[in-house]
């Protein structure tokens, strides 16, 4: 008897170290342009840059150096893609991947004395963008106040004309909020997956 306890101590023991062990692996990773793929924790600081850290070795994540990056506390996957009107890659979420991929792009703007009272107001913007058989990005949705929300509405009924169904579910619906179109684009995306498509 007095043989076996100090066997379950051990084993207890080394159960909770490769429990540790298992917590401290990181669990965010960085993608090179290069293709290196770099495992560490993700950070945003107070001015909104990220660093990633790997190991000893600190990172400024930038678009321009960087492909993608997986930011396991918030379970999101950013890429770096180019979007219509602007210079050089953004870092957007992917919000849905499927044959039709729908990426989410935020951008602050400041606006000097917009109060009246000589105080700057940020405001942050969110943009849905689509790509479907890696075409060009199409905006099809914004929170901006901007021009075009029949072009956009269009371009995203035109990536739903291979799929009689959600083309129907579209123009059926009644509203062209954030959570309806993410819903199409999921529902045709399962459709097409389940299809072998």
């Amino acid at each position: 008897m007095n043989a076996i306890k100090p066997l379950f101590i051990f084993a207890v023991a080394q159960a909770m170290n490769l429990s540790l062990h298992a917590q401290e692996q990181p669990t965010d990773y960085l993608v090179t342009n290069q293709g290196d793929t770099l495992w560490g924790e993700f950070k945003t600081g107070l001015s909104g840059r990220g660093t990633f850290r790997s190991g000893k070795k600190k990172i400024t994540v930038k678009s321009a150096d960087h492909k993608s990056y997986y930011d396991d506390k918030k379970k999101n996957l950013y890429r770096t893609m180019e979007l219509p009107g602007f210079s050089g890659k953004k870092w957007c979420r992917l919000v849905d991947n499927g044959v039709i991929r729908l990426y989410e792009f935020e951008q602050s703007k400041i606006y000097a004395g917009a109060m009246g009272n000589g105080m700057n107001t940020t405001s942050t913007f969110t943009t849905w963008y689509a790509t479907k058989d890696d075409q060009n990005m199409q905006e099809i949705k914004t929170n901006a106040i901007t021009l075009g929300r029949n072009e956009r509405k269009e371009a995203l009924r035109e990536l739903f004309t291979d799929d009689p169904v959600t083309l129907n579910e579209f123009d059926q619906a009644k509203d062209f909020g954030f959570h309806t179109i993410r819903d199409l684009i999921i529902r045709y995306n399962r459709r097409k997956a389940d299809s072998g498509n």
